[in-house]
């Protein structure tokens, strides 16, 4: 496959734009950059309903950091999503992350927490590394004030930040916490030695280059330090007991090869990882939601691995409880029967047959960023404000090891909340666990299914 047609026009005014001044101050190109930046954000990026959020100081070693804490508003604890912006580690902005951060809080239903780590090359390797790790201490020691769930810890990030995410996961692994559920590498660079075949394969032409790289590397880290595993995560020695990894890839991304031989070598190290690759895409462009509709799949894809890995963990803090106790073929038709008994009394409205098959601690999230117990959950049904229509259970998955079953859906209804209307069609994830014996459901996300003929606009999009 070519490039994408329609990032056709953008790669040919990056090539004729050529290589940034290098003669100027880097405070000035910087300035450069982030204007531009923010002037086509509008143009490349799909907008969203803004989440609440609040900046914070942070102390790191020589200073201080802002970190920006958004957070969905619901009063029980929620887990957290460390994010990382990219920018070749000398530019990026908590603002221009705005969009995405607000995208997880209202798909993924947790808090994000965006770390704005200080820039090379006046902060050099470890340097920025050791930001983002005293954010995630920071974060799971401030846990209780922010309204979190230490336990629902995931980190993520784009291009160098997927680096120093990356590197952050290995800080944790080795200095004995905090503990993280998962990670999500999103185009990463993972070794500055600059070695995987698709540097050279793909080092010009196609929006980052070899040329540019190698620069941004040589202003972060020394050469004699590029083989440190917190500054080339790829090259640690040991990959083993790191969090469960998915990892974007672009086909025309010359840093191709770091993401897909790192989920490789993780596998080795048994840990989960999955490394998908875009066809058509360019380094960066995954994040073009307007300019590259395509990318919108793979926001949906890190958007469900996200909640499978936080909801798993809010209901299953557990792992050594189960293994062993389950019939797979008995437990999973108990688990349909449940899932059977829920859709009936929901297109029904029964709310005493809602209520019984939901756990005391069950949460509803909704594609527009709300969160229900289980006592509003009922109470809207009984009101009419939501009423479901046709259920296609999709997926069943079965979880013996952490007593947890995880059912994927398609179902479709009417109503509102907060006067937005309830999309015609939502993709469902449901999250069972075994209750003293009986199954009942504890978590369910609603998120919306893009094309989907009738369903409405989404708040804060044109």
């Amino acid at each position: 496959m070519t490039v994408l047609p329609e990032l056709q026009p953008l790669l040919e005014r990056i090539r004729a734009a050529g290589a940034p001044d290098r003669t100027t101050p880097v405070t000035e190109r910087r300035e450069h950059v982030h204007a531009g930046i923010d002037m086509q954000q509008a143009h490349m990026v799909e907008p969203v309903s803004t989440a609440p959020h609040a900046d914070h100081r942070v102390p790191v070693s020589g200073g201080e950091i802002t970190v920006r804490v958004y957070r969905p508003e619901v009063e029980q604890p929620v887990g957290c999503h460390l994010f990382v912006h990219g920018g070749g580690w000398w530019m990026g902005t908590l603002d221009q992350s705005d969009l995405a951060c607000s995208r997880l809080v209202n798909e993924v239903g947790c808090a994000v927490v965006s770390v704005d780590h200080r820039w090379s090359p006046e902060r050099r390797f470890p340097g920025p590394a050791e930001d983002c790790y005293a954010a995630l201490s920071w974060v799971a020691a401030s846990a209780a004030e922010l309204g979190l769930d230490p336990g629902r810890i995931s980190v993520g990030g784009v291009s160098s930040g997927a680096n120093l995410a990356a590197a952050t996961t290995l800080m944790a692994r080795d200095r004995g916490g905090p503990d993280l559920i998962a990670q999500s590498l999103e185009v990463p660079i993972l070794d500055l030695t600059l070695s995987q075949a698709s540097i050279d394969q793909l080092a010009e032409g196609y929006m980052l280059t070899r040329e540019r790289l190698a620069l941004e590397v040589g202003d972060y880290c020394d050469p004699e330090l590029r083989t440190d595993p917190y500054a080339s995560p790829l090259l640690a020695p040991d990959l083993a007991a790191l969090p469960p990894a998915l990892i974007a890839t672009a086909e025309y991304d010359l840093l191709r090869d770091d993401g897909e031989r790192y989920a490789a070598r993780l596998r080795a190290a048994g840990v989960p990882a999955t490394a998908v690759r875009w066809p058509g895409h360019l380094h960066g462009s995954l994040g073009m939601t307007r300019l590259a509709p395509s990318a919108t799949e793979w926001h949906q894809r890190q958007h469900a691995f996200l909640r499978e890995r936080h909801g798993l963990a809010r209901v299953a803090n557990r792992r050594s409880n189960h293994e062993g106790k389950y019939d797979m073929n008995t437990q999973h038709d108990e688990v349909a029967t449940v899932l059977s008994t829920w859709t009936a009394a929901e297109m029904s409205g029964d709310a005493n047959a809602i209520g019984e098959v939901l756990a005391d601690d069950f949460t509803a999230f909704g594609p527009l960023g709300f969160a229900l117990s289980k006592n509003d959950w009922i109470e809207r049904h009984q009101s009419g404000a939501l009423k479901y229509e046709t259920f296609a259970l999709e997926e069943l998955e079965f979880r013996p090891y952490v007593g947890v079953a995880v059912a994927t859906a398609r179902q479709t209804g009417t109503g509102t909340y907060n006067g937005h209307p309830v999309p015609s069609e939502l993709r469902v994830t449901i999250v069972l666990t075994d209750q003293a014996g009986a199954w009942q459901l504890a978590l369910i996300h609603m998120s919306f299914i893009a094309g989907t003929p009738g369903a409405p606009p989404i708040p804060g999009r044109p």
